[in-house]
């Protein structure tokens, strides 16, 4: 795991949760089978504290943003927040920024406890076919001097 400061996205697992949950959603998957997939792909992150601390935030604060907390997310979330795990790792690594982890920790539970955002409209990525068959050629002509 890389952080690089104390905000809940200044952190690796975080903002790899964050994106893949929105990328399931611009598939096109309700957020119930994003939800079952983004815990299926994230299974073997869950069988840490730390990591799955991790996961729970920035699920939780997705989904709200999004309007889309699930309760349970929610649930595991504030979990998370109030056992304190993940103010252990600051504390012991960066006694400096522990107080500051510990004011964001606290936005987030009292953002999660708050009414949530009604529900944002996600647009789904749109795929496009070459009309390429198997066995076609393709030219690139690279205008660089350097290279001809």
């Amino acid at each position: 795991m890389g952080a690089w400061g104390t905000g809940l996205y200044q952190d690796d697992t975080t903002c790899d949760i964050k994106e893949e949950y929105l990328d399931l959603l611009k598939v096109g998957m309700s957020k119930e089978e994003a939800l079952k997939k983004i815990i299926e792909y994230n299974e073997e992150r869950l069988q840490y504290e730390d990591e799955s601390d991790l996961f729970w935030l920035a699920l939780a604060d997705t989904q709200w943003k999004y309007g889309r907390l699930d309760e349970k997310v929610k649930k595991r979330a504030i979990e998370a927040i109030e056992s304190g795990r993940n103010l252990e790792i600051w504390k012991k690594d960066n006694p400096k920024l522990y107080e500051k982890r510990k004011i964001v920790l606290e936005k987030i539970k009292e953002k999660l406890n708050t009414e949530q955002l009604p529900e944002k409209k996600i647009s789904k990525i749109k795929f496009e076919r070459v009309n390429w068959k198997v066995g076609d050629i393709i030219l690139y002509q690279i205008l660089n001097e350097d290279f001809k």
